[in-house]
């Protein structure tokens, strides 16, 4: 019995020895997640939770600040590593561990890591005062200023720069991507309690609140002011400005770090946003969002966004969206979305979508048309889906809605109407009215003295009826609807000739088969008479075609025949048709014109 306790005794042991063999292993996997600390601190927790001891000189290693530190089932060597700040090596001895900088060199990185150095001073943005114990973060490190505010980081990176987290108690914090090498770096930062917290998203308004993504306050370096929401803006609230130029003025440089109720300028002036009005003889320049009424004598200029009214004698510009209304003797320009109003005496350029009207001799919308374009020329590089009303040209790659012109459409995808003396088009799924019509294909309808459809209805007519004409006729548009331009002559009579025009529709019942119903008016010249008479000679088809061939079709059909003429002569001589046979079913007089109508049959044969 007693040799059995001694054999378990020793097994146990040998565990032990295995086990912290395995744990002093630099392939052991451990964990620590201890937020910020010293390096000499996380080294003192991971010897007590693991049971193993370091050794090492502080002199080898960069160990003097505060890191983050939260790793999960990492090697230990690799957490060694990060916590020293370079590459280790570890020798086990007995029952603890020496650790050292590594002297293998790795080809494929060593020539990638770079040490740079950046220093410089974060001071009060309102009173430019130092701030002492400003927080500097990066990399995973802190770094902390002095009572002068001053700082200063050398750390080891992969690349050419690395992001600055700068945040102090009380201040709205800042975060910038620095250049390697950077020296004396001017950080400004504003006190939250100077901030106009309406203007702020309302998830930030909370001004104890911890501001978790570091919204900007002026930064001199890159001269960017604080980026709140999608380009949101934390100003200094100012009731006016006045200024003769911008660096002439009340605030000098300093105008576009500060938000304005009311602005006035003589020759130019630059401003940080417009909360009220802005009036200027000259230029008006709004770095950000402009928010009420601006007038300018030759031009409005906005970087941000606009909410209200810009008028300007010159130009109105705006970089972001605008909300409202713009007016200028010369051109509106909008490089965002616009919903509102723009009226000029020139150009209107929208180059995202436009929700509202414009009205000027040349309109130009580069994306989506939601409302309506009324001028010379209407230009929409998107789909149309509200209306151009155009006296020269409109044009859209879709109009969804009404393109109306009193010359000249052009769409490539006509969904809606198109309206105007010549309508160009691609695809036509909805209606055509003009003179002249040109398309590709044709789902809907396409109305016109010609249409031209490319994919259409286009067919040369040959017939003959008992009036003894020999006609033909050239037919040009859709099954639903086309054009007929025809000629007719008699050849007992080769005096008698005829020209005419009218349209028809082509009933398809079967690939075979076919009706088609045509109405048509020609003007005859009988007895070669080429006199202004009237003698007219129309004509109502109801025809039965019949497709031989993808080209060539034979018809026949009833023919009803009118009549109207002249009883005299202009030169007030008698004046009777020969053209009428002896079966009218109609036959009267009319103080001094003559109406008939007959029936007859017609045949013929299309190519």
């Amino acid at each position: 019995m007693q040799s059995k306790k001694i054999i378990i005794s020793v097994c146990f042991a040998l565990l032990g020895l295995i086990a912290m063999s395995q744990e002093i292993s630099e392939n052991t996997k451990i964990s620590i997640c201890e937020g910020y600390l010293e390096p000499q601190k996380a080294l003192e927790i991971i010897e007590q939770k693991y049971d193993i001891k370091f050794s090492y000189n502080p002199n080898l290693f960069n160990i003097r600040n505060e890191i983050y530190l939260c790793k999960k089932n990492k090697n230990l060597k690799d957490i060694l590593s990060i916590i020293l700040g370079k590459p280790v090596e570890l020798i086990l001895k007995n029952d603890y561990i020496i650790i050292k900088p590594s002297k293998i060199v790795n080809y494929e990185t060593s020539s990638i890591y770079k040490t740079i150095r950046i220093n410089g001073i974060v001071e009060n943005a309102t009173n430019g005062m130092p701030l002492e114990n400003a927080v500097i973060e990066t990399m995973g490190y802190k770094f902390y200023t002095n009572e002068t505010g001053y700082f200063s980081i050398k750390i080891n990176i992969l690349n050419d720069s690395l992001t600055l987290f700068i945040n102090k108690e009380n201040y709205i914090g800042y975060k910038a991507n620095i250049v390697a090498e950077s020296q004396n770096i001017k950080i400004r930062l504003l006190l939250k309690n100077e901030v106009d917290y309406t203007y702020m998203p309302s998830s930030i308004k909370d001004k104890n609140s911890k501001i978790e993504n570091y919204w900007f306050s002026s930064l001199i370096l890159s001269a960017n002011q604080t980026e709140l929401s999608r380009g949101r803006k934390v100003l200094l609230d100012r009731e006016f400005q006045f200024s003769l130029v911008p660096s002439v003025g009340m605030y000098n440089m300093q105008s576009g770090m500060y938000r304005y109720h009311r602005s006035y300028n003589i020759l130019a002036g630059y401003t940080g946003e417009i909360y009220g009005h802005e009036i200027g003889l000259g230029v008006n320049i709004v770095r950000y969002d402009m928010t009420g009424i601006q007038f300018a004598g030759i031009a409005n200029i906005v970087g941000g966004e606009i909410s209200g009214l810009q008028f300007s004698t010159g130009a109105n510009v705006c970089i972001g969206n605008v909300r409202g209304v713009q007016l200028a003797a010369a051109a509106n320009t909008t490089w965002g979305h616009f919903k509102g109003m723009q009226i000029s005496g020139g150009a209107n350029l929208v180059k995202s979508k436009l929700r509202g009207y414009q009205i000027a001799p040349v309109n130009i919308v580069l994306d989506t048309l939601l409302g309506c374009q009324t001028g010379i020329v209407n230009i929409s590089a998107s789909t149309a889906k509200g209306a151009q009303l155009g006296i020269l040209l409109n044009y859209s790659p879709q109009n969804d809605f009404l393109q109306y012109s009193t010359f000249l459409n052009i769409s490539k995808q006509n969904k809606a109407s198109q309206i105007g003396l010549v309508n160009v088009s691609g695809n036509v799924s909805n209606l055509q009215i003009g003179l002249l019509n040109f398309a590709d294909t044709v789902s809907g309808v396409s109305i016109g003295f010609l249409s031209f459809v490319k994919n259409g209805y286009t067919n040369l007519d040959f017939s003959l009826n008992t009036s003894r004409f020999v006609n033909l006729s050239f037919k040009t548009g859709t099954f639903k609807f086309y054009n007929i331009i025809k000629a007719g002559i008699r050849p007992e009579k080769e005096t008698d000739v005829s020209i005419g025009y009218g349209f028809g529709r082509d009933f398809g019942i079967w690939r075979f088969f076919s009706i088609s119903t045509d109405l048509a008016v020609s003007h005859v010249f009988e007895n070669n008479a080429f006199n202004l008479n009237l003698n007219l000679l129309g004509n109502v088809d109801l025809l039965l075609n019949f497709n031989i061939g993808h080209k060539f079709s034979i018809f026949t059909g009833l023919e009803t025949k009118f009549l109207f003429t002249d009883s005299y002569n202009l030169d007030g001589t008698f004046f009777e048709s020969t053209i009428p046979p002896s079966n009218l079913w109609f036959d009267k007089t009319y103080q001094n014109h003559r109406a008939y109508i007959w029936p007859q049959i017609k045949i013929g044969f299309r190519i």
